[in-house]
């Protein structure tokens, strides 16, 4: 009887032990995830060591949710396919698996920083680098100092240590738009150019600035574009040519400098920086012909009003010279700059000719 009895008191301990601890004991997984991540545009060799998954600045932060009152143990697995620029694919990338850790119940929060090589948070228990992957991604970052531009898919997938099924993923891509030259176009260095000048350039960056500056006698062209304030100083996105508006007015005969500067967001919100050269330009005597000046106007306009100025053309019209505004006398350049300045007005307004 005593025997019988015993047995029976060890069943019902069994039985306690099971419903106190279900988790990692049953085939049931109730952790959820939330991953969120840091918008960076550039990643430096500095910032993350993808051959140990192993990173100095934050990327992503993984919320694990853990309903139960009881620590749970966890297993991460995450795998990163990556699309360049240049066409190549690599699919995965890269994969890893994390060896079981603590949740907390309730649930706690992790990041990319408390795991990889070296981490006593998330320890690794497997990790696969593509071989062509790793070489295409050494042999840019070697010569640049970042990594390659392009699409890198991240898919985060979070179980139950001993359990089967029941994992909960979540996805984030980073996108890689590194600013790795810019390059100026025109004005050509020394060339004359009228009051407006269009600036033409090449930048594989998504932001971009450009500054005008004079130069004044005996002065360098770097010199006058680290002085303040400019001629001209505006951001641009996503454009790769700007007519001269909205600045100081570009007198005649005068000489000026110029430079872009693509603009990348990298780690930890900052703006990683890539400066053209700078360029001398000059402001004709002559200032615009008639000509110039209408085809400025239209240019302006856009190819909208492309009929009112051939009938211009074919009428053979020609400009008087004399420009008002308010009944006030405007030159030629204060007539520019104020189409300018209405040109958003002037793309819900109809144009005319009298």
């Amino acid at each position: 009887m005593r025997t019988i009895q015993s047995r029976l008191n060890w069943s019902g301990v069994a039985l306690f032990l099971l419903l106190v601890f279900p988790q990692n004991s049953s085939s049931q997984c109730l952790l959820t995830l939330d991953v969120s991540h840091t918008p960076v545009q550039q990643l430096s060799i500095s910032d993350i060591d993808f051959e140990h998954f192993q990173s100095r600045t934050l990327l992503f932060t993984m919320e694990i949710r853990n309903p139960t009152p009881l620590p749970v143990d966890a297993v991460v697995e995450i795998t990163m396919d990556v699309s360049l620029a240049d066409g190549s694919v690599f699919t995965p990338a890269l994969t890893y698996k994390s060896q079981p850790f603590p949740v907390k119940a309730g649930g706690q929060t992790f990041t990319n920083l408390d795991m990889g090589s070296g981490s006593t948070v998330i320890k690794t228990a497997s990790f696969d680098y593509d071989d062509q992957a790793k070489k295409k991604f050494d042999d840019v970052a070697l010569g640049t100092g970042r990594f390659p531009s392009g699409k890198y898919a991240f898919l985060v997938k979070v179980g139950c240590a001993g359990v089967t099924g029941g994992e909960v993923e979540d996805r984030f891509v980073l996108v890689l738009r590194n600013a790795s030259r810019v390059e100026l176009r025109s004005p050509l260095d020394g060339e004359s150019t009228n009051q407006f000048p269009l600036f033409e350039f090449f930048t594989d960056a998504t932001s971009a600035r450009l500054v005008v500056a004079e130069i004044p006698p005996g002065g360098s062209p770097q010199d006058a574009i680290n002085r303040d304030p400019a001629m001209l100083d505006v951001d641009l996105h996503n454009q790769n040519s700007y007519f001269y508006s909205g600045g100081r007015l570009l007198e005649q005969g005068k000489s000026y400098a110029w430079q872009v500067t693509g603009k990348s967001l990298g780690s930890g919100g900052l703006n990683d920086d890539i400066k053209s050269e700078v360029r001398k330009f000059t402001v004709s005597q002559t200032g615009l012909t008639e000509d110039e000046i209408l085809r400025r106007i239209e240019e302006i306009l856009g190819p909208k009003h492309k009929a009112v100025f051939d009938k211009i053309r074919k009428g053979e019209f020609k400009l008087t010279g004399k420009y008002t505004n308010n009944n006030a006398t405007i030159s030629t350049g204060e007539l520019l700059n104020l189409i300018y300045e209405l040109r958003d007005a002037l793309d819900n307004a109809e144009v005319g000719l009298e």
